[in-house]
């Protein structure tokens, strides 16, 4: 969740919204979880999906996540030799996305070399959810999009990915929502919820 904090303009009397990062510099960070749609601070070009870029969910860097980070590191526990961006709350992330040869400048969350396996995390109010799921056709409150229409844009890039990469590549998903179900369990094996394209 993105944490926001906010107070009223003593001018104005409007409410200011502020991401996390500068709500705690001035004082007012309230440690919510609700999505703010603005940072007053943060540069207007920065916008990304809503959020400025520097501090959509607390990171760095965007199109990855810490919870796709906990997955992927989870199955490097499980014996795997996992490619990918190391997050912790706190701190700067550390590590390389896997780039897929080819135009399209793809990136995979996760990449073993010597499997020659990639690894998707699909995190829900970006990619959909899955057909026969209730919320299928929900739209995301981040995108604005249909979920049945992030999710045939998300397929049809994982399909993309497999075509670019060499003979013999695997490419395994994982969704956000079947994950949370295993999360609180460490001990649970995380090649439950992957699927094979």
């Amino acid at each position: 969740m993105y944490f926001q904090g906010r107070f009223a303009d003593t001018t104005t009397g409007k409410k200011i919204m502020y991401c996390a990062k500068h709500a705690r510099e001035i004082g007012c960070y309230k440690g919510q979880s609700k999505t703010v749609t603005t940072c007053k601070e943060c540069p207007k070009r920065a916008k990304f999906g809503g959020l400025c870029a520097a501090h959509a969910y607390g990171q760095k860097r965007t199109g990855t996540s810490c919870v796709a980070c906990e997955a992927l590191d989870r199955l490097e526990q499980q014996g795997w030799d996992i490619e990918h961006v190391h997050y912790m709350r706190g701190c700067d992330p550390v590590g390389t996305e896997f780039r897929v040869p080819g135009p399209n400048r793809y990136r995979l969350d996760g990449y073993d070399a010597g499997r020659n396996i990639g690894i998707e995390f699909l995190g829900n109010v970006y990619h959909g959810w899955p057909p026969g799921h209730p919320r299928h056709n929900e739209r995301s409150f981040v995108t604005g999009k249909p979920g049945s229409l992030m999710y045939h844009a998300t397929m049809t890039r994982l399909y993309e990915v497999k075509e670019a990469m060499p003979a013999g590549f695997k490419l395994f998903y994982i969704w956000e929502h079947e994950f949370a179900k295993i999360r609180k369990n460490p001990c649970e094996d995380i090649q439950k919820v992957m699927h094979e394209l």
